[in-house]
């Protein structure tokens, strides 16, 4: 099975779950270099096959969740304040990348929820516009 993700301009990427047809490309793909393709797969990479299923998410149906509740590859909301920040600048640290002169801006972000649970998170991008808001708040808690 095929996993479709989608990037939105809120979320970055969503977990849209497996395709349930096989688009037709018949022009575009070969289909014995497909099928070689997975027989390779699940002859020399059997852990991929083995991955299991993940959930659908839909955007207008986040859950809210807690620091302590965060799981791999789950898109959340969680309601949380930010207690400090700290801005770097990285050397950009992408395979693809030929030029060292590249700069990748990032803010280090120290978040705490009601209860007390703290945690981090990392902006980068887009992201870093937010960083003005969260100064000018400074006693709000943020729907993220």
């Amino acid at each position: 099975g095929e996993t479709v993700l989608q990037s939105t301009f809120s979320s970055k990427l969503l977990n849209l779950g497996h395709t349930s047809t096989s688009p037709s490309a018949p022009h575009h793909v070969d289909a014995c270099s497909l099928s070689s393709l997975c027989s390779f797969i699940r002859e020399q990479r059997p852990l991929l096959v083995s991955l299991p299923c993940r959930p659908v998410q839909k955007l207008d149906r986040l859950p809210y969740t807690t620091l302590r509740m965060l799981q791999v590859n789950t898109l959340v909301h969680a309601l949380l304040q930010v207690t400090h920040s700290y801005v770097s600048s990285d050397w950009r640290n992408e395979a693809e990348s030929r030029s060292r002169s590249a700069v990748q801006m990032k803010a280090v972000v120290s978040v705490e929820q009601p209860d007390g649970q703290q945690g981090v998170l990392i902006l980068w991008g887009s992201a870093l516009d937010w960083l003005g808001h969260f100064h000018r708040d400074k006693n709000a808690v943020w729907d993220f």
